[in-house]
């Protein structure tokens, strides 16, 4: 099988995932885990082109032994399914206690076709999907039993109906007679996704494809219909087709609104609820992403029209409040003080982790807002103003009926970006129900300014402005003690190395780890807290994420009581600092894609590490890395895939070596690692160490992925090595 599917491959013919059956006695008598990898890898194929069927027969007669194997083949990658289920030894007991990633049911289940046998395989498939398993039918015979499975959502058909066991290069020639095209490895994920999500269920569901002009119904069930339908034109049973021409393919300022809705939802890993009106409805949508590749999305959605009779006095209530506001705001929410209750009439929660039924407690909400998402400088503001015991005071004192201001609002790229909030008071509710409403705030060209920004500094006054110096400079504070412990940083210091502050709070420069020379950062600080001298603009290097910096630093003490108590001081980032002032956003020594050190700067690196070699004697070796199997992943999946891949190994390697080795990413999918180390078993260990963890990315973004590491270490003292050839050395071995 391996064998047949490496030369579809090599041969660029259609290739589609095989089950491979085998028996109690292979298991008994053999590895099958170590034969099947070992011919995955002589065939150079993809894990997820073989699937792993076993029977409930099997599992019954050895449990011990079956659960050690399903264990180790998805361990290595490998889907397991679960054969011939209702075949004579179904048992609860088996979906229970063992993970299967499909479960393959007999169509002896609804021998005969009656309404007692559909509703067991109703369940079945139901229950399947509840405990994360696919399904297949297999023994589909008729057209009636396929649209049976197709509407309860049963995701894969095997059987005569499509085409009996037959030589498989007759497969392909029978599915082209047939009109039958193959599933490309890239998609098989993006519409399994789809599948999985599709059930038999009274709640609204439809399934949509998005690629970022127009809308596809996949699928949309009979709840969904009644939602957004009349009688009269359900009565015509819309298909597919007249479904998109009636709700996507209309000139109506709600496509506007359902693009909005859909940039939303393909941004957020959360499902997202969203109020509007249509016609006189009133309608609450809630939309999540299943999954996105090559530029389109699947996004399942769920609807409710609250002006439907049996939410008819609801929907009188809203009518009241809303009005035109619609047009005005972006959100507006609808606040109820006296029972701690606030919910979106339009928009969504946008800034709130409630999303279920668009509901959340209202002080919750206020607090979450004010600790996570205000500027941090305005959450005492934000909660003044949200202080609803003193709004219906303030809003008579107004002028306008409403009291509003401005704030800053922390978005999902940690980005702030100024929000108008008003309050608004709904007439008839006794001064208990308001409107919270939220609109991008603009600032008029004659104000020039913005009166919300300025901050009356109180008694608090210095400390105060050096929180708000630490948590916005770009520059890198920091503090130490006169033991040279740090005490603190700014927060532009702690995102450049990557690091929280709890991980540097108490220790030394060298425990750190992160400078190259730390011996001449060290006597220099002993200048500083014994001689009171300050230290200009002292040049240096560190290792930030794999990647050498040149960085300039100054220090100076810190008094207290005319005594020195500590250092003070700062550092910059060279290259960084002059592209800032130069107006250039590419730096030319850093890899784009993965944030290491390019080529370039690797090959400067060594040339340093050799300089310092001849210099002092100080050893270095060299580690290069590289993934065999990348070209195919390239021409299997889209650049954006390949970027993430190439991210995630280069985390891998990352999280390993840490700040204490030179990291680049010099081609393709080669990286080198540069280490200051005297012992080759050393690197040897970092290597296998890095290796095993890149390999072990079975998937990423929900595609299968297999990953050949070929490794190759080069120390400056080995035979024959050279600083002119040692690199080239160690990548010859990794690419041969």
């Amino acid at each position: 099988v391996c064998e047949y599917i490496h030369d579809r491959i090599e041969a660029k013919l259609p290739v589609v995932p095989v089950s491979v059956n085998f028996s109690r006695l292979d298991f008994i008598l053999c590895d099958m885990v170590s034969i099947v990898e070992d011919a995955v890898e002589r065939y150079d194929i993809p894990r997820d082109f073989i699937h792993i069927e076993i029977t409930e027969s099997m599992i019954a007669s050895d449990e011990e032994l079956m659960i050690n194997v399903i264990r180790r083949f998805q361990d290595a990658g490998y889907e397991i399914w679960m054969d011939d289920f209702g075949s004579g030894y179904s048992s609860l007991t088996m979906l229970k206690d063992y993970n299967f990633d499909t479960l393959k049911m007999d169509m002896r289940f609804l021998m005969p076709f009656t309404d007692k046998a559909k509703s067991i395989m109703r369940a079945t498939v139901s229950m399947a999907k509840d405990v994360g398993m696919k399904t297949l039918a297999e023994g589909v015979e008729t057209e009636e039993q396929l649209e049976f499975l197709r509407s309860i959502g049963c995701g894969m058909i095997q059987g005569y109906y499509y085409g009996k066991p037959e030589p498989v290069l007759d497969v392909f020639e029978h599915l082209k007679e047939k009109d039958i095209s193959s599933e490309s490895r890239s998609w098989r994920r993006f519409y399994e996704a789809a599948g999985f999500t599709i059930r038999d269920t009274d709640t609204p569901l439809e399934i949509i494809e998005d690629d970022g002009k127009n809308f596809r119904t996949l699928y949309m069930n009979n709840a969904y219909k009644r939602q957004v339908f009349s009688e009269e034109e359900l009565k015509k049973n819309p298909d597919l087709e007249a479904i998109d021409r009636a709700i996507y393919h209309i000139s109506s300022p709600l496509l506007a609104k359902y693009r909005n809705f859909a940039d939303i939802i393909e941004h957020s890993t959360e499902p997202e609820t969203f109020y509007y009106t249509d016609n006189g409805n009133y309608l609450r949508f809630t939309g999540q992403l299943l999954a996105h590749n090559k530029g389109k999305y699947v996004i399942k959605g769920s609807i409710l029209n609250l002006s439907k009779d049996q939410h008819r006095t609801e929907t009188e209530m809203l009518d009241a409040k809303l009005g035109e506001i619609n047009h005005l705001f972006e959100l507006v929410l609808w606040v109820r003080p006296y029972d701690d209750i606030v919910s979106p009439l339009l928009g969504n929660l946008k800034y709130s982790s409630e999303k279920e039924h668009g509901v959340a407690k209202m002080s919750e909400s206020i607090n979450l807002i004010a600790d996570e998402i205000v500027f941090p400088t305005e959450k005492g503001r934000y909660l003044e103003f949200m202080e609803f015991a003193t709004i219906y005071e303030r809003l008579e004192a107004s002028e306008r009926g409403y009291v509003s201001a401005v704030f800053r609002f922390k978005q999902k790229n940690g980005e702030y970006i100024r929000e108008e909030i008003s309050v608004m008071l709904i007439p008839g509710t006794g001064g208990n129900e308001f409107l919270y409403c939220m609109k991008p705030y603009v600032l008029l060209p004659s104000t020039g300014r913005d009166k919300t920004e300025s901050i009356a500094i109180k008694d608090n006054e210095n400390s105060l402005l050096w929180e708000n110096i630490t948590w916005r400079s770009r520059v890198n504070y920091f503090w130490k003690d006169t033991d040279r412990r740090y005490k603190g940083a700014s927060k532009s210091f702690l995102d450049y190395f990557g690091i929280e502050e709890s991980d540097l709070i108490g220790r030394t420069e060298e425990e750190m780890g992160w400078l190259i020379d730390g011996n001449d950062a060290a006597l220099k600080e002993e200048l500083v807290l014994k001689k009171g001298q300050k230290i200009d603009d002292f040049a240096g290097q560190c290792i930030v994420n794999g990647v050498i910096r040149d960085i300039t630093f100054s220090k100076m003490p810190i008094y207290e009581k005319g005594k020195i108590v500590g250092i003070i001081g700062r550092f910059e980032d060279c290259v960084a600092e002059r592209s800032r002032l130069d107006k250039k956003q590419h730096v030319v020594k850093i890899d784009p894609v993965t944030g290491l050190m390019n080529a370039v700067a690797f090959a400067e690196a060594m040339v340093d590490y050799s300089i310092r070699y001849a210099e002092s004697g100080k050893k270095y070796g060299v580690i290069v890395l590289n993934n065999t199997n990348h070209k195919r992943i390239v021409e299997t999946f889209d650049k954006e895939f390949e970027n993430r891949l190439l991210q995630e190994i280069a985390k891998d390697i990352i999280s390993i070596v840490g700040n204490k080795c030179i990291t680049a990413r010099t081609r393709d999918s080669v990286f080198g690692i540069l280490i200051s180390a005297s012992d080759r078993i050393e690197l040897q260990e970092i290597a296998e160490e890095v290796r095993i963890a890149a390999e072990h990315i079975r998937k990423l973004g929900g595609h299968p992925v297999t990953i050949r590491i070929k490794t190759a270490v080069k120390c400056i003292d080995d035979e024959g090595i050279t600083a002119e050839n040692i690199y080239e050395r160690a990548l010859s071995e990794v690419t041969k």
